[in-house]
């Protein structure tokens, strides 16, 4: 059954577009000679696609975003507002594009842009800068004891499946106990999710959901309870930096766990921060939105 596509009367639209069928196309977008918009994309107000790009099928092109010349976006992509992708760059599928991002290299299939790592990215600045830093994970990486090193700063490593929630929280109270009384300030940054499964809803098997859900969720609630309980009556500087994202705000097809899971991550933000204006010792909670990361997600 073909679905029927809207162009608005302000958008421009070159005779040699060739579009798909549920396609929308908003008010002041700009179609470029021989561009090809695949099935459902959303082109947004104000968005510009340039000559002999191509759009593939279910993706959500945001506001004022600009596609240059020979860019090809894979399918169920992501583009934030105010994003710009220069000539002859590759989107693979299922990635998201941040909000005013500049795009100067091809993005592989299932990332969020392209760097290190926004875990190992916090933990290299927190130690150049003297802390003490203190990592939850699966997996190290010995580069930031050598960074600690030169920069006379402190780094402790627990190795720690965030997904098995329990065997998290204890080691994690376990810490807490072992903070000293000396400090002036501690953050708690809540970074590790996943992104899989890449999927729609109704295709998700029980251990793909139990997974994301113990580790995006479960184990990020009970770290910030603990939190929470064992700072409350502390005088120093107390601070919880949520890692958030986009998709919290946004939907698109197969990227519903983990949107849901940061909308969660954003409401939970927003309650302790509520709930911390009465009390004498205050929490400060931030919800974060990094842009672009590519990382693994734990």
């Amino acid at each position: 059954m073909n679905i029927c596509s809207f162009v608005s009367d302000n958008a421009i639209l070159s005779k040699e577009t060739n579009i798909g069928n549920g396609v929308l196309v908003n008010q002041g977008a700009i179609i470029d000679n021989f561009v090809e918009i695949n099935d459902e994309v959303v082109v947004n107000i104000g968005a510009s696609v340039s000559h002999h790009s191509k759009i593939g099928k279910d993706s959500f092109l945001a506001p004022k975003y600009t596609i240059a010349g020979h860019v090809e976006v894979g399918e169920s992509v992501f583009i934030g507002a105010n994003a710009t992708i220069i000539n002859n760059i590759k989107i693979g599928n299922n990635s998201i594009i941040a909000a005013g991002s500049v795009i100067t290299n091809d993005v592989s299939e299932n990332v969020m842009g392209s760097s290190n790592g926004i875990g190992y990215s916090i933990c290299e600045k927190l130690l150049k800068e003297g802390n003490v830093v203190i990592g939850f994970s699966r997996s190290s990486n010995s580069k930031l004891f050598d960074i600690a090193e030169l920069h006379n700063a402190k780094y402790k490593f627990y190795q720690v499946d965030l997904s098995q929630t329990i065997d998290a929280v204890r080691v994690f109270k376990d810490l807490l106990d072992e903070l000293n009384e000396k400090i002036t300030h501690v953050c708690m940054i809540n970074n590790a999710a996943t992104i899989d499964p890449i999927k729609m809803i109704g295709e998700w098997d029980c251990d793909e959901i139990s997974y994301a859900v113990s580790l995006n969720i479960h184990t990020s609630i009970m770290f910030i309870n603990e939190f929470v309980k064992f700072t409350r009556d502390k005088a120093y500087e107390k601070v919880i930096i949520n890692i958030s994202s986009g998709m919290a705000q946004k939907s698109i097809k197969g990227w519903a766990m983990y949107g849901i899971s940061k909308a969660l991550l954003d409401r939970i933000t927003i309650s302790v921060a509520h709930e911390q204006l009465e009390q004498k010792n205050p929490i400060k909670i931030f919800s974060f939105y990094p842009g672009k990361v590519d990382t693994n997600m734990q």
